[in-house]
């Protein structure tokens, strides 16, 4: 069983239990019911409802108040957080923000849209901008994840941006070190 919230006829938005699983896809461009006239719903419940989709994004509604959105964001066309992505991910939730008294926007988010507005090609600076110039009330629509399984997916622990250097250069003396034991014990092994 399901539990769904569909408008009746009268427009007023009811909960329907289902035996069949609500379609994966789909996308409402206009809500025609006034919000205010339905005080049991919140228009993020129905946007969120009405926007999910097979691809796992996420419509996330946060309010600024006086501690911000809370978080940190990387990324752009200009300096690429990801090696081969030029989007603008979450690299970190401060304590006590919007986002991380919502708890649904993680790290390694990435950011698709602001208000409405594609950010997955601008620069830093554009994206900063759009967050910056975006209200009190901030509609994000993020894909989970995303950055673990870019990595994943490419099989690369390479990411550009601050550190990304090093992880390398560990992962590179790790590997000399290995070379280094073996070439020794090979060398006093056979050394008579």
């Amino acid at each position: 069983m399901h539990l769904m919230k569909i408008p009746n006829d009268d427009g007023v938005w009811a909960e329907k239990q289902t035996n069949f699983f609500p379609p994966l896809e789909v996308k409402v461009h206009q809500v025609n019911v006034p919000m205010m006239q339905h005080p049991g719903v919140r228009s993020s419940e129905v946007i969120e409802m009405a926007e999910a989709d097979t691809n796992g994004v996420e419509v996330i509604e946060l309010n600024r108040g006086e501690a911000g959105l809370g978080f940190n964001i990387r990324g752009g066309v200009d300096m690429p957080h990801v090696q081969g992505d030029p989007g603008i991910f979450i690299t970190k939730i401060r304590e006590g923000g919007a986002a991380a008294l919502d708890g649904r926007l993680q790290e390694g988010d990435k950011v698709l849209e602001i208000n409405g507005t594609c950010i997955e090609s601008v620069n830093h600076q554009e994206a900063v901008r759009l967050f910056l110039e975006s209200g009190d009330i901030v509609r994000l629509k993020v894909l989970p994840g995303a950055e673990r399984a870019i990595l994943e997916q490419d099989g690369s622990i390479i990411r550009t941006g601050k550190g990304s250097g090093d992880s390398q250069v560990l992962w590179w003396l790790g590997a000399a070190a290995a070379v280094t034991v073996v070439a020794l014990y090979t060398f006093y092994r056979y050394r008579h």
